[in-house]
């Protein structure tokens, strides 16, 4: 069997533990976006996951790219967080040229590493990661770690408040 450096890293990644910031994660599992769309079950016990562009860590993302990852919740509400690691893409203030899109919200350019972005993800819902690239600027890309944590903490049945998070529906 023949292992090059992209799923060696890969390997490594699934086999490791990651800390970013005050979050540590064991166990987790990594996946780089590519043309075949990707599916993740998560609920509030799963580990926390690792999104990558393709070729992060070793070349550039590529040109005409179009990804998407689906993240399928289970029966309870989750709180998802999004924690940048690395993030290098393409500027251009509407996003237009390269972005990555988690639902609607689009990000591109520089961002500093740490930064964090939860989502409320209510229960049997989808939510939709989607990379694109224009024919032009290649960059970096990113690595973001995404932790599902229980909302029932946030998830308030009877009177809908959900502060300090953004929504998914």
């Amino acid at each position: 069997m023949s292992v090059n450096r992209q799923n060696f890293t890969l390997l490594l990644a699934i086999l490791g533990t990651l800390t970013v910031g005050s979050v540590t994660a064991q166990n987790f599992a990594a996946y780089t976006l590519n043309p075949v769309p990707i599916i993740v079950n998560l609920d509030a016990t799963s580990p926390a996951i690792i999104l990558q562009s393709p070729n992060f860590g070793i070349a550039n993302y590529e040109n005409l790219s179009n990804y998407t990852l689906t993240i399928r919740s289970g029966s309870v509400p989750l709180v998802l967080v999004f924690s940048f690691r690395h993030f290098n893409l393409e500027y251009e203030q509407s996003c237009l040229y390269d972005a990555l899109y988690l639902r609607e919200d689009a990000f591109c350019g520089t961002w500093a590493a740490g930064r964090e972005f939860p989502y409320l993800f209510l229960p049997q819902r989808e939510f939709t990661i989607r990379f694109k690239t224009d024919e032009s600027v290649r960059r970096p890309g990113f690595q973001i770690l995404v932790d599902p944590e229980p909302a029932d903490n946030v998830y308030d049945d009877y009177n809908g408040d959900y502060p300090n998070y953004l929504f998914s529906n």
